[in-house]
């Protein structure tokens, strides 16, 4: 294993500002992906949220003026860097000077939830989608005026100084989060009902001004559009998250391609650590799914497609 692994703590845990929702984010960065398997495997066991890079790919991030860099340079805690490469690299950090694109990209990934089958475990997939698309397109456009937030509270205050929030109006990014943490985590929660997911994206779209119509669809109609090529313009992460919320719709019919759709659903849950395999694997999935479907090897839940009728 090489010894050029570095590890640093960034996010609530990193700023003390946790609280039960937030995730224990930790950044380990080697020279190979491989190369950080066991001290991966140990901060997860340890209730750790790792993100992985190599030092090629931060390096090109933080060329490009990455939000994400600009988030480790204010607020991560390096705690292994052994010949200080991590150090240096966010001591080198300068921000771009215009965030826009990044904001539009963001957007992009509301088009993934613009239609959602009438079906709990997909309304909570879609309510996780619009968790982080929020915060992403929060923290884009503010950087987009040189202001730089990445903790909720900062985010909402100057949500609210810019006019985009009302403080007499809930923010959607708690309930939002509180979502999110149901899904990632796997408890459950009562059922949330499409007036309720429909209101809070609804609100997401009009804080941002984006103009997105989000509705209610049928479940074989959302299988199917997840699986054709309508979505290859788009990023592969917006791909990846709709194909993860048809997954959620369908039944394997026997034991061996359930434990093929287990494999592909948890790379798919998990981009910060699979997220080179599932850009290129994508594609390859959804041919492998089309297939599974027309050969009755998956199908989908009959009870989506009673809800949906």
């Amino acid at each position: 294993m090489s010894t050029n692994i570095a590890v640093a703590v960034f996010g609530s845990a990193a700023r003390g500002d946790q609280d039960n929702l937030s995730d224990r984010d930790v950044l380990i960065v080697s020279p190979a992906l491989e190369d950080a398997h066991d001290t991966m495997r140990s901060l997860r066991a340890r209730g750790w949220s790792p993100t992985l890079f190599t030092w090629k790919r931060l390096d090109q991030a933080a060329r490009s003026g990455d939000l994400f860099v600009s988030h480790l340079q204010r607020e991560s805690r390096i705690t292994r860097d052994p010949d200080n490469t991590l150090a240096h690299l966010l001591d080198g950090f300068s921000p771009r000077t215009s965030y826009a694109p990044r904001f539009w990209r963001a957007a992009e990934l509301l088009l993934a939830i613009e239609h959602v089958p009438a079906e709990p475990s997909c309304q909570l997939w879609a309510l996780d989608v619009a968790a982080v698309t929020y915060r992403a397109l929060a923290v884009a456009l503010l950087a987009n005026e040189g202001i730089f937030r990445f903790s909720p509270h900062g985010i909402r205050s100057e949500l609210l100084r810019l006019g985009r929030l009302k403080s007499t109006e809930p923010d959607p990014y708690a309930a939002l989060r509180c979502f999110k943490w149901h899904y990632r985590s796997g408890r459950t929660l009562p059922r949330t009902t499409t007036r309720q997911m429909l209101g809070l994206l609804n609100a997401v779209d009009r804080i941002f001004a984006l103009g997105v119509h989000f509705r209610s669809t049928e479940a074989d109609n959302f299988v199917a559009s997840a699986l054709e090529s309508s979505y290859s313009h788009m990023g592969w992460y917006t791909r990846a998250r709709r194909l993860e919320g048809a997954l959620a719709l369908l039944s394997p019919t026997s034991e061996h391609d359930r434990e093929a759709i287990t494999r592909i659903s948890r790379r798919l849950k998990a981009p910060s650590e699979y997220g080179a395999m599932v850009a290129r694997s994508c594609a390859t999935w959804k041919i492998q799914l089309g297939g599974l479907l027309r050969e009755g090897r998956i199908r989908i839940r009959t009870d989506c497609l009673r809800r949906a009728a």
